[in-house]
């Protein structure tokens, strides 16, 4: 936990993941990380061949130490959020090894959501992915349910709670899940 890594610092924890063939987890818990950072995870991913859990969590409230999740949300400016998402949203596109990806707290919104779920398109190997903490509204779920429906039956749990999705768009996730050919087993409710 919040062990002061800079840029630099996980750029060269990045680079030295790019070619492991040893290494399958990596946790990255309470650090004041940014979208620079994710930057470095993404090319990590796109190489990597042996990583199959990273998980990055907390990152904004460590990089705010804030005691207000929404004085975060309202502040922030350099964080991992939606850029951050939007990058490894990319490298999953080319990733074939990552089978569970934790970005629990980070400031995503509907657009990384939205990023995600193109990625999912592509990426056949990831089976979970936490979403929980964020600020992922009616508009990014529907974005991620649309991808999960019609083009991808490999992510099995999705983790979502305390998110911005209003009760009634709840009820919506239930019905698509139901039609849902995919194994989508642990969905949890939004609050």
């Amino acid at each position: 936990k919040n062990n002061g890594f800079s840029n630099d610092d996980i750029a060269k924890i990045a680079q030295s993941l790019e070619c492991n063939e040893t290494i399958t987890n990596f946790v990255l818990h309470d650090d004041k990380i940014n979208d620079i950072a994710a930057q470095h995870f993404a090319i990590m991913l796109r190489k990597n061949s042996t990583l199959e859990d990273l998980s990055l969590q907390n990152i904004c409230r460590a990089a705010y130490a804030l005691t207000s999740y929404n004085e975060m949300i309202k502040n922030q400016t350099d964080s991992f959020g939606d850029i951050g998402a939007t990058v490894l949203a990319e490298a999953l596109r080319f990733n074939t090894a990552l089978t569970k990806l934790n970005l629990y707290y980070n400031a995503i919104g509907d657009r990384g959501a939205g990023e995600i779920a193109k990625a999912l398109r592509f990426n056949k190997t990831l089976r979970e992915l936490i979403l929980e903490k964020n600020k992922i509204g009616s508009e990014g779920m529907q974005a991620l349910l649309n991808t999960l429906s019609f083009h991808n039956n490999t992510l099995q749990k999705l983790k979502f709670d305390y998110n911005n999705i209003p009760p009634e768009t709840i009820n919506q996730i239930k019905a698509y899940l139901a039609r849902n050919k995919s194994p989508m087993d642990n969905i949890a409710n939004a609050r």
